[in-house]
Protein backbone atom coordinates (compact mmCIF):
# COMPACT_ATOMS: atom_id res chain seq x y z
CA UNK A 1 0.00 0.00 0.00
CA UNK A 2 3.01 2.32 0.78
CA UNK A 3 4.01 2.45 -2.88
CA UNK A 4 0.49 2.99 -4.24
CA UNK A 5 1.69 6.61 -4.83
CA UNK A 6 4.96 5.77 -6.98
CA UNK A 7 3.09 3.02 -9.08
CA UNK A 8 0.22 5.84 -9.91
CA UNK A 9 3.01 8.27 -10.25
CA UNK A 10 5.06 6.03 -13.04
CA UNK A 11 2.23 4.39 -14.56
CA UNK A 12 -1.03 6.05 -14.11
CA UNK A 13 -2.06 6.23 -18.08
CA UNK A 14 -1.23 2.26 -17.74
CA UNK A 15 -3.84 1.68 -14.89
CA UNK A 16 -7.53 1.07 -15.38
CA UNK A 17 -8.87 0.39 -12.36
CA UNK A 18 -7.80 1.15 -8.26
CA UNK A 19 -9.74 -0.82 -5.71
CA UNK A 20 -8.96 0.25 -1.56
CA UNK A 21 -10.10 -1.29 1.11
CA UNK A 22 -11.70 0.72 3.49
CA UNK A 23 -10.15 -1.06 6.28
CA UNK A 24 -9.57 2.40 8.74
CA UNK A 25 -11.67 5.32 9.25
CA UNK A 26 -12.24 7.48 6.64
CA UNK A 27 -10.39 10.78 8.42
CA UNK A 28 -7.38 8.34 9.73
CA UNK A 29 -4.03 9.72 7.85
CA UNK A 30 -3.03 6.45 6.45
CA UNK A 31 -5.92 5.90 4.78
CA UNK A 32 -6.58 9.60 3.64
CA UNK A 33 -2.99 9.20 1.87
CA UNK A 34 -3.84 6.80 -0.13
CA UNK A 35 -7.34 7.93 -0.91
CA UNK A 36 -6.18 11.56 -2.08
CA UNK A 37 -3.22 9.78 -4.33
CA UNK A 38 -6.27 7.34 -5.84
CA UNK A 39 -8.77 9.59 -6.02
CA UNK A 40 -5.83 12.28 -7.60
CA UNK A 41 -5.18 9.69 -10.42
CA UNK A 42 -9.45 9.05 -10.71
CA UNK A 43 -10.07 12.57 -11.31
CA UNK A 44 -8.00 13.12 -13.94
CA UNK A 45 -9.95 10.46 -15.39
CA UNK A 46 -7.43 7.22 -16.35
CA UNK A 47 -9.61 4.95 -14.64
CA UNK A 48 -12.32 4.36 -11.94
CA UNK A 49 -11.80 3.32 -8.39
CA UNK A 50 -13.72 1.05 -6.31
CA UNK A 51 -14.27 -0.45 -3.29
CA UNK A 52 -12.22 -3.96 -2.93
CA UNK A 53 -15.30 -6.76 -1.87
CA UNK A 54 -16.35 -10.43 -2.04
CA UNK A 55 -17.56 -11.59 -5.21
CA UNK A 56 -15.77 -9.36 -7.16
CA UNK A 57 -13.76 -10.32 -9.88
CA UNK A 58 -10.43 -8.62 -10.98
CA UNK A 59 -9.00 -10.19 -14.08
CA UNK A 60 -10.74 -12.85 -16.47
CA UNK A 61 -9.44 -15.11 -19.12
CA UNK A 62 -11.28 -17.50 -20.05
CA UNK A 63 -11.39 -20.37 -17.03
CA UNK A 64 -8.65 -18.17 -15.46
CA UNK A 65 -9.32 -15.33 -12.87
CA UNK A 66 -8.17 -13.27 -10.19
CA UNK A 67 -11.14 -13.24 -7.22
CA UNK A 68 -11.78 -11.49 -4.59
CA UNK A 69 -13.04 -13.99 -1.67
CA UNK A 70 -12.33 -11.58 1.51
CA UNK A 71 -13.79 -8.97 3.30
CA UNK A 72 -17.18 -9.03 2.98
CA UNK A 73 -19.74 -5.77 4.04
CA UNK A 74 -20.05 -7.18 6.98
CA UNK A 75 -16.48 -8.36 7.77
CA UNK A 76 -15.00 -4.90 7.32
CA UNK A 77 -17.76 -3.61 9.73
CA UNK A 78 -17.20 -6.06 12.52
CA UNK A 79 -13.61 -6.13 11.96
CA UNK A 80 -11.29 -5.03 15.29
CA UNK A 81 -8.35 -3.96 13.61
CA UNK A 82 -6.95 -3.38 9.80
CA UNK A 83 -5.01 -6.43 9.39
CA UNK A 84 -8.53 -8.18 10.11
CA UNK A 85 -9.92 -6.83 7.07
CA UNK A 86 -7.01 -7.89 4.89
CA UNK A 87 -8.04 -9.01 1.49
CA UNK A 88 -7.93 -12.59 0.17
CA UNK A 89 -7.48 -12.67 -3.44
CA UNK A 90 -7.49 -15.48 -5.11
CA UNK A 91 -5.95 -17.09 -8.89
CA UNK A 92 -8.12 -19.79 -9.74
CA UNK A 93 -8.29 -21.63 -12.68
CA UNK A 94 -11.81 -24.21 -13.95
CA UNK A 95 -12.63 -23.22 -10.06
CA UNK A 96 -9.39 -24.89 -8.95
CA UNK A 97 -7.22 -22.17 -6.23
CA UNK A 98 -3.94 -22.15 -7.43
CA UNK A 99 -2.60 -18.89 -5.54
CA UNK A 100 -3.80 -17.00 -2.54
CA UNK A 101 -2.53 -13.65 -1.63
CA UNK A 102 -3.52 -13.18 2.10
CA UNK A 103 -2.36 -9.48 3.42
CA UNK A 104 -2.07 -9.40 6.76
CA UNK A 105 -5.05 -11.84 7.72
CA UNK A 106 -5.29 -14.25 11.07
CA UNK A 107 -4.89 -17.83 10.47
CA UNK A 108 -8.00 -18.73 11.73
CA UNK A 109 -9.91 -16.70 8.70
CA UNK A 110 -7.30 -18.04 6.66
CA UNK A 111 -7.85 -21.58 7.39
CA UNK A 112 -11.62 -21.30 7.75
CA UNK A 113 -12.10 -19.40 4.13
CA UNK A 114 -9.34 -21.76 2.59
CA UNK A 115 -10.66 -24.89 4.06
CA UNK A 116 -10.93 -27.85 1.40
CA UNK A 117 -9.34 -25.67 -1.40
CA UNK A 118 -5.92 -26.41 -1.00
CA UNK A 119 -3.88 -24.23 -3.08
CA UNK A 120 -0.69 -24.23 -4.60
CA UNK A 121 0.83 -21.40 -3.15
CA UNK A 122 -0.02 -19.26 -0.34
CA UNK A 123 1.54 -15.48 0.31
CA UNK A 124 2.72 -15.40 4.13
CA UNK A 125 0.13 -14.32 5.35
CA UNK A 126 0.98 -11.48 7.36
CA UNK A 127 5.51 -12.05 6.55
CA UNK A 128 5.25 -15.23 7.90
CA UNK A 129 3.80 -13.85 11.64
CA UNK A 130 -0.28 -14.59 11.08
CA UNK A 131 -2.58 -14.18 14.17
CA UNK A 132 -3.58 -17.28 16.02
CA UNK A 133 -0.35 -18.48 14.98
CA UNK A 134 1.00 -19.24 18.44
CA UNK A 135 -2.33 -21.12 19.94
CA UNK A 136 -1.21 -24.74 19.61
CA UNK A 137 -3.47 -27.35 18.91
CA UNK A 138 -5.94 -24.85 16.89
CA UNK A 139 -2.71 -23.16 14.90
CA UNK A 140 -2.10 -27.09 13.49
CA UNK A 141 -5.63 -27.66 12.48
CA UNK A 142 -5.50 -24.79 10.82
CA UNK A 143 -2.51 -25.43 8.89
CA UNK A 144 -3.79 -28.77 8.33
CA UNK A 145 -6.70 -27.15 6.53
CA UNK A 146 -5.31 -24.61 4.53
CA UNK A 147 -2.71 -27.55 3.47
CA UNK A 148 -0.19 -25.41 0.33
CA UNK A 149 2.27 -27.19 -1.15
CA UNK A 150 4.25 -23.88 -1.34
CA UNK A 151 4.75 -20.74 1.02
CA UNK A 152 6.25 -17.56 -0.25
CA UNK A 153 7.11 -15.52 2.84
CA UNK A 154 7.86 -11.94 1.95
CA UNK A 155 9.88 -10.54 4.41
CA UNK A 156 12.73 -7.89 5.43
CA UNK A 157 15.99 -8.89 7.09
CA UNK A 158 16.05 -5.29 8.98
CA UNK A 159 11.86 -5.70 10.07
CA UNK A 160 11.69 -5.13 13.38
CA UNK A 161 8.85 -6.92 14.33
CA UNK A 162 10.26 -10.88 14.62
CA UNK A 163 8.82 -11.95 11.39
CA UNK A 164 9.11 -14.80 9.75
CA UNK A 165 8.08 -16.95 13.56
CA UNK A 166 10.24 -20.07 13.54
CA UNK A 167 6.56 -22.06 15.29
CA UNK A 168 4.87 -20.85 11.88
CA UNK A 169 7.11 -22.04 9.60
CA UNK A 170 7.55 -25.35 11.25
CA UNK A 171 4.27 -26.05 11.02
CA UNK A 172 3.98 -25.38 7.38
CA UNK A 173 7.07 -27.37 7.14
CA UNK A 174 5.65 -30.45 8.90
CA UNK A 175 2.55 -29.99 6.86
CA UNK A 176 4.77 -31.07 3.62
CA UNK A 177 4.74 -27.32 2.83
CA UNK A 178 7.81 -25.85 1.20
CA UNK A 179 9.13 -22.80 2.86
CA UNK A 180 10.74 -20.17 1.37
CA UNK A 181 11.58 -16.51 2.50
CA UNK A 182 12.12 -13.42 0.53
CA UNK A 183 14.64 -12.15 2.41
CA UNK A 184 17.39 -13.75 5.16
CA UNK A 185 16.40 -13.61 9.16
CA UNK A 186 18.70 -13.11 11.78
CA UNK A 187 17.03 -16.15 13.54
CA UNK A 188 18.24 -18.21 10.51
CA UNK A 189 21.98 -17.09 10.13
CA UNK A 190 23.98 -14.04 11.81
CA UNK A 191 25.18 -12.71 8.25
CA UNK A 192 21.94 -10.86 8.50
CA UNK A 193 23.42 -8.50 10.41
CA UNK A 194 26.70 -8.45 9.10
CA UNK A 195 28.48 -5.30 7.70
CA UNK A 196 28.44 -6.93 4.15
CA UNK A 197 26.31 -9.35 4.01
CA UNK A 198 26.56 -12.21 1.35
CA UNK A 199 23.54 -13.08 -0.23
CA UNK A 200 22.29 -17.40 0.30
CA UNK A 201 21.08 -16.98 -2.99
CA UNK A 202 20.34 -14.08 -5.42
CA UNK A 203 16.87 -14.82 -6.74
CA UNK A 204 16.45 -11.45 -8.23
CA UNK A 205 19.14 -11.16 -10.18
CA UNK A 206 18.96 -14.43 -11.87
CA UNK A 207 15.47 -13.16 -12.80
CA UNK A 208 16.44 -9.99 -14.16
CA UNK A 209 15.05 -7.68 -11.58
CA UNK A 210 16.42 -4.73 -9.92
CA UNK A 211 17.68 -5.91 -5.99
CA UNK A 212 16.11 -3.98 -3.15
CA UNK A 213 17.81 -1.38 -1.17
CA UNK A 214 18.37 -3.00 1.81
CA UNK A 215 18.26 -6.38 3.53
CA UNK A 216 19.92 -9.76 2.59
CA UNK A 217 18.61 -12.24 0.39
CA UNK A 218 17.65 -15.66 0.80
CA UNK A 219 15.15 -16.58 -2.18
CA UNK A 220 14.87 -12.88 -3.40
CA UNK A 221 12.39 -12.98 -5.70
CA UNK A 222 10.52 -16.02 -6.59
CA UNK A 223 9.01 -16.35 -10.45
CA UNK A 224 6.13 -18.74 -11.50
CA UNK A 225 4.88 -19.60 -14.55
CA UNK A 226 1.56 -20.85 -15.68
CA UNK A 227 0.94 -23.80 -18.02
CA UNK A 228 -1.93 -25.68 -18.85
CA UNK A 229 -3.71 -24.61 -15.70
CA UNK A 230 -1.12 -25.30 -13.71
CA UNK A 231 1.56 -22.86 -11.47
CA UNK A 232 5.39 -23.99 -12.38
CA UNK A 233 8.32 -22.60 -10.09
CA UNK A 234 11.14 -21.00 -11.90
CA UNK A 235 14.22 -23.33 -12.27
CA UNK A 236 16.14 -22.19 -9.18
CA UNK A 237 14.63 -24.55 -6.40
CA UNK A 238 17.36 -27.04 -6.24
CA UNK A 239 20.26 -23.88 -6.31
CA UNK A 240 18.43 -22.05 -3.68
CA UNK A 241 17.59 -25.07 -1.60
CA UNK A 242 21.44 -26.35 -1.26
CA UNK A 243 22.64 -23.04 -0.30
CA UNK A 244 20.02 -22.77 2.53
CA UNK A 245 21.26 -26.24 4.15
CA UNK A 246 24.52 -23.96 4.55
CA UNK A 247 23.23 -21.68 6.98
CA UNK A 248 23.51 -21.96 10.47
CA UNK A 249 19.67 -22.89 11.77
CA UNK A 250 17.70 -22.19 8.95
CA UNK A 251 13.84 -22.02 9.97
CA UNK A 252 12.53 -23.54 6.80
CA UNK A 253 14.27 -26.85 7.16
CA UNK A 254 12.50 -27.64 10.59
CA UNK A 255 10.28 -29.58 9.74
CA UNK A 256 10.22 -32.43 7.16
CA UNK A 257 8.60 -30.31 4.79
CA UNK A 258 11.51 -29.02 3.24
CA UNK A 259 11.85 -30.58 0.05
CA UNK A 260 11.71 -30.24 -4.12
CA UNK A 261 10.07 -32.41 -5.83
CA UNK A 262 11.66 -34.17 -8.21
Amino acid sequence: AGALGSLVAAHSSRIRQIYLLRDRPIKDKKFQTLFRRAFAWEEQKHGTLQELRTGMTIWENGATKLTVVHPSLSQSVLAKSPNATSAILVLQHNGRWLAVWPGDISLPVLAKTLKGQAPFVVMGPHHGSPMGYDKRKESIQHVHDIAPTRSFISVGSANIHGHPRARYLKLLARNNCHVVCSQLNRACDPRADADNPRPVFNGTARLGLRSPRGGVSCRGSWRLHFLDGELMPDPYDEEHRAEVKKLSWPLCTRGKGFHVAP
